[in-house]
């Protein structure tokens, strides 16, 4: 069986049941799985009931654009002193120091544009710049270390070549996974040497955010015809006692056996919710707060 087919096999064994076809939803609302019983899905696409306004969104978009705007910058700034053999000049942290306010003001416009008005309005924008800064100089010190490390050790006209291996990130791909019960395009965080599948998450960390992963590397296998069995969860949680932004989480996750049987049950679950149209309940109270579910005030405080 050649490796095509295999891929066939296993993609066709992951498709939406013939009955749920007809619905679909995004890799966000599959994976922020704060509720065993999907009430929440329920809420928002049934009865569509608004979330509530929260800064952690926002700042979690926020962070995200600073990463891919840092990262941007890094790259032309290394390959242009590359290109005209300007060596001497590849300094990540004079680069991204000299240009720290334009590039977190520039992420947070980005981020407005694309989160709602309430999330925007509900976020301490000098708390975030302040969070933002942090990410910046932490990344600021990685970022020169790995570079200049390897330029010390590296004939010069092998230098743009190392940051091509080094560096060889694909930002927001997307793809089409339709099969797989998600409406498209999916777009991932980040794909890693064209062999990692990464997110990148703020806040409170929780074990179903393994399910991004898992629905970020099964539209990957879907769409590109090919396997993709690791991930990275790039987790940053912030802290007003520390300097850097923390990563405890942080780590490198295979897309095991169990993931993938884990986003079966949990996808046709959803959509489920969605074909019935029907109050699903609600869980224990203990698992909407250990969830941070948004919904807590709806389903427990109103009278």
């Amino acid at each position: 069986m050649s490796i095509d087919e295999k891929l066939r096999g296993d993609n066709e064994a992951m498709w939406v049941p013939t009955e749920l076809l007809d619905y679909k939803i995004s890799v966000g609302d599959l994976a922020f799985d704060v509720c065993p019983t999907n009430r929440n899905l329920y809420l928002s696409k049934v009865e569509n009931v608004d979330l509530p306004p929260t800064e952690s969104r926002f700042i979690g978009r926020a962070a995200e654009r600073l990463y891919f705007n840092m990262y941007q910058a890094i790259t032309d700034h290394v390959k242009d002193n590359a290109l005209s053999k300007n060596y001497h000049r590849i300094d990540p942290w004079t680069l991204l120091h000299s240009a720290d306010a334009d590039l977190i003001a520039t992420s947070i416009e980005e981020t407005k544009k694309k989160c709602s008005s309430a999330d925007f309005e509900a976020t301490d924008l000098e708390a975030l710049k302040v969070k933002l800064k942090k990410v910046l100089d932490f990344e600021a010190h990685i970022a020169t270390s790995l570079v200049q490390n390897q330029i010390a050790r590296m004939p010069d006209h092998r230098i743009g070549s190392f940051y091509d291996d080094l560096m060889h990130f694909s930002i927001e791909p997307t793809f089409e996974a339709e099969e797989l019960g998600f409406s498209t395009p999916v777009k991932p965080d980040f794909i890693y040497s064209g062999k990692t599948i990464g997110d990148i998450k703020t806040g409170n960390w929780h074990e179903f955010m393994n399910l991004n992963l898992t629905a970020y590397a099964l539209a990957y296998e879907l769409d590109r015809h090919q396997h993709m069995d690791y991930g990275i969860i790039h987790h940053v949680k912030f802290s007003n006692t520390r300097q850097v932004p923390l990563h405890y989480h942080t780590k490198f996750q295979p897309i095991t056996n169990e993931l993938r049987t884990f986003f079966i049950n949990r996808r046709d679950s959803k959509l489920e919710v969605l074909k019935n149209k029907t109050d699903p309940g609600k869980p224990n109270k203990t698992i909407c707060e250990a969830n941070e579910c948004p919904f807590i005030d709806h389903c427990w405080r109103m009278k």
